[in-house]
């Protein structure tokens, strides 16, 4: 039986050695970046673009936190940036760039042959960076009379799966602060109002 992967895991990888991978005279460098956002991806970009100055071409795909970025920088449309991208798809990760730097080696690949270089550049890198996972979280702050505190208790005790944190203080009056999986958050809040009938006070940090 095969369990649906968890919606608020999310998988990254750490900076990779980098790889080459020679065809037809061709040289094409791969490596991995963490990358966040479109600022990370232009450090990456300016990186290694300055080590090597000379190459012919600087491609990438970008999985950032919050979309998806690819360029083919001068290669034929759909060749290069793509490729690249759909093998961090498939790698189901997150907060990531591979840049594929390519030395023209004199003999031209055709449209097939860059997709399959450029895509297996990215699958080597992908296969010697570090992976390492977290999960997409919320805060909330849950604040309740006393006289709430031990169905409170017991509720959280029944989401235990999905809070992964709990801070707890009690002057002037109890307040516990949740870490909760992001796409579980309204399903925990919800019970907690409807055992507390609506009194305990919840906001999101």
């Amino acid at each position: 039986m095969t369990h649906d992967p968890d919606p608020d895991l999310v998988a990254a990888l750490g900076e990779s050695p980098l790889v080459e991978l020679r065809v037809k005279g061709s040289r094409f460098l791969a490596r991995i970046h963490p990358a966040h956002d479109r600022d990370d991806l232009g450090r990456a970009l300016a990186r290694e673009r300055s080590e090597f100055p000379d190459a012919t071409h600087h491609c990438f795909g970008a999985r950032l936190l919050t979309e998806d970025r690819s360029d083919d920088d001068g290669e034929p449309g759909g060749t290069a940036g793509p490729p690249i991208l759909r093998v961090l798809e498939g790698a189901d990760v997150r907060g990531v760039c591979c840049i594929v730097t390519r030395y023209f080696g004199g003999t031209k690949l055709g449209t097939g042959g860059l997709i399959r270089a450029y895509g297996d550049a990215a699958r080597e890198a992908i296969a010697v960076a570090p992976r390492s996972t977290s999960w997409r979280t919320l805060a909330l702050e849950v604040a309740v009379d006393f006289a709430d505190l031990g169905t409170v208790e017991g509720i959280l005790r029944k989401h235990d799966a999905v809070i992964l944190g709990v801070r707890r203080r009690f002057e002037p009056e109890p307040v516990l602060i949740l870490t909760i999986k992001e796409s579980r958050a309204p399903m925990v809040m919800e019970s907690l109002r409807d055992g507390t009938s609506g009194r305990a006070r919840i906001d999101l940090l």
